[in-house]
């Protein structure tokens, strides 16, 4: 018989979703992910001190779950005290998370899981709260509005504010665009080894993968007078059903849902690396850079800046990879947890490189709600060049990887065509007026576009056929002659 102990982040979505900025988001991802790993509480790199209580060990059953410190206890020591001291090494790196602490003795992990979640039902174990301001009149946090500021701090460039004690720590842990943070970090060493370089900033994102590729070479096209590529795209993707697969799941200990956070998060993290790996190409110097910034990859989420060239492919490639990735994860739980197995839902939103990236998130997880609607593998976009956000998505219909698939005909077609010829459609397709709708058959015909003739009666397919050709141009460029 061995004593497990779990001591867990509660409400850990609603924790991430104090953030008024993408910024502190990351960085209370960053933080989560260090504080609750094995490395840390291990000591590893050498040079860091262990956290590990004396007679605990990591419980390598459980495996390395963000939001979770899973330990297996010496039977001479008493768990309660153990617990007590995690409590407290974790509220000194989380201010403001809620900890549940549980433990119990059985012959393996899955069985005692069980037993501790009867006892959190119970309200056994140990709840740990953050503190609450009794003083109304303190100066608020400027960023979560929840806890009493008591530092200003640098935000970005000439941005100062007074924020509480956990967004100081979001904000010293959220690191940069090209200096990801350790959990970023982690998910690009996946793509390549050594991690690729990131672009620097959104202008040089939005370069990635043009001409003959590499910074020196855009210097050198710019000079000449090329023009340059200005458009990227902010994906939004995030797992469906993963709280009633959660909820089912306690009627199985025998996987527990420490396995399926986990399978979760190899799911995304698989996924991530597959996409990003179609966003590498040849840097200066023979490196490789890669066409992407992340900014959150873990648990079920995704949010990640791209170049506008290689956007569709990107997406779909992770919806592709994360389904094929959880479906072999999954193949051995009980059929009930199968038939709810999570399924992806994305928002994706192309704009020009200046646009502020803190709105370019908010539109496009509108657009990932819409696609949340047609439950799941399905993805909307908006493009910040072409359509007006207001009401953009009212009668936008979402797509998923099979119609993708099944138009790549089309889309290839209208890519062998000239430019002009898309533009022209794309114009007229836009409106919808009774005028225009004429003008664009005409158009369609004189053309011969056969490839959207069949299309003609349904706007919403036109806009998608054009907008994924007009995005796959750069793509389809870059790649010629390799």
């Amino acid at each position: 018989m061995t004593t497990y102990l779990d001591v867990g982040v509660a409400r850990i979505q609603t924790w991430l979703a104090r953030s008024s900025d993408l910024r502190g988001r990351r960085g209370a991802s960053n933080m989560l992910t260090r504080a609750t790993s094995e490395r840390q509480w291990a000591g590893f790199p050498p040079q860091h001190p262990a956290w590990m209580p004396d007679g605990a060990h990591w419980n390598q059953e459980a495996g390395d779950v963000d939001g979770v410190v899973n330990l297996v206890i010496d039977d001479d020591v008493d768990p309660a005290t153990v617990a007590r001291e995690v409590v407290k090494r974790l509220r000194m790196e989380l201010p403001s998370v809620t900890l549940e602490a549980s433990w119990a003795r059985a012959a393996d992990y899955a069985t005692a899981y069980g037993e501790m979640r009867r006892q959190r039902d119970e309200g056994g174990g140990i709840i740990s709260l953050p503190l609450v301001a009794e003083l109304s009149v303190a100066r608020p946090c400027e960023k979560c509005r929840q806890d009493p500021a008591v530092k200003e701090i640098l935000i970005v460039a000439d941005e100062r504010a007074w924020v509480c004690l956990d967004c100081e720590r979001r904000y010293d842990k959220a690191g940069t665009m090209s200096r990801p943070p350790d959990s970023l970090a982690r998910a690009l060493a996946d793509v390549a080894d050594p991690p690729p370089r990131l672009p620097e900033n959104m202008r040089e994102l939005a370069r990635v993968g043009e001409m003959k590729r590499g910074p020196e070479t855009f210097r050198a096209g710019a000079a000449k007078g090329e023009p340059e590529s200005t458009r990227v795209a902010l994906i939004y993707a995030d797992g469906d059903n993963v709280g009633t697969l959660h909820a089912v799941a306690a009627d199985y200990p025998e996987v527990g849902n420490n396995e399926i956070a986990a399978a979760i998060d190899t799911a995304t993290r698989v996924a991530f690396a597959a996409a990003a790996d179609w966003t590498r190409v040849d840097g200066a110097n023979g490196n490789r850079e890669v066409g992407l910034i992340p900014h959150i990859v873990g648990g079920d989420d995704l949010v990640v800046s791209v170049a506008a060239r290689f956007a569709w492919r990107f997406l779909i490639t992770y919806l592709n990879k994360f389904r094929e990735t959880m479906s072999a994860q999954a193949a051995a739980w009980p059929m009930d947890l199968q038939s709810i197995s999570p399924t992806v839902s994305a928002g994706i939103v192309f704009h020009h490189n200046t646009h502020p990236l803190s709105d370019a998130i908010q539109l496009a997880e509108s657009a990932m709600d819409v696609a949340k609607a047609k439950h799941g593998w399905t993805f909307v976009y908006l493009d910040l060049d072409q359509d007006d956000p207001a009401g953009a998505l009212d009668g936008r219909g979402a797509r998923d990887a099979e119609w993708f698939a099944a138009n790549e005909w089309r889309i290839k077609k209208l890519l062998d065509g000239p430019r002009s010829a898309r533009m022209t459609v794309s114009r007229y397709a836009r409106t919808g007026t009774s005028s225009d709708r004429a003008l664009l058959r005409s158009t369609v015909t004189k053309l011969d576009l056969s490839e959207l003739k069949d299309a003609l009666d349904d706007l919403d397919e036109i806009r998608w056929l054009l907008q994924v050709a007009n995005d796959h141009q750069a793509t389809k460029e870059a790649t010629d002659g390799e």
